[in-house]
């Protein structure tokens, strides 16, 4: 993806969103991570002409992403156990299994 793409694919979305939050008297910033396409000029430039403040996140940060920590859990609980999964149907019971033992 290009960041013409990433604009023309996020930001009509994205905006009918913030214009909800404003109605709603939200204060909120944007997040993405540092993707090359995130940190073009291009996307840099739409943020500003639209007053979107774009959270700083640092660069090369998988702890600050929690569904990456959550993958992680998942493979664990996945690669240790007594009879590995062979199958998609078998791959889908183990997660499940895995999701009712952490409630």
């Amino acid at each position: 993806m290009t960041a013409k793409g990433y604009i023309e694919a996020i930001f009509p979305k994205m905006a009918g969103d913030r214009a909800e939050l404003q109605r709603l008297g939200a204060r909120w910033e944007f997040h993405q991570d540092n993707a090359p396409i995130h940190n073009a000029w291009l996307c840099h430039s739409w943020f500003t002409a639209h007053n979107i403040t774009v959270l700083d996140w640092p660069a090369s940060s998988p702890d600050h992403n929690p569904i990456e920590n959550l993958w992680a859990l998942l493979k664990y609980k996945t690669t240790h156990r007594r009879t590995q999964g062979t199958g998609l149907e078998e791959y889908k019971e183990m997660i499940k299994e895995r999701r009712m033992e952490s409630h």
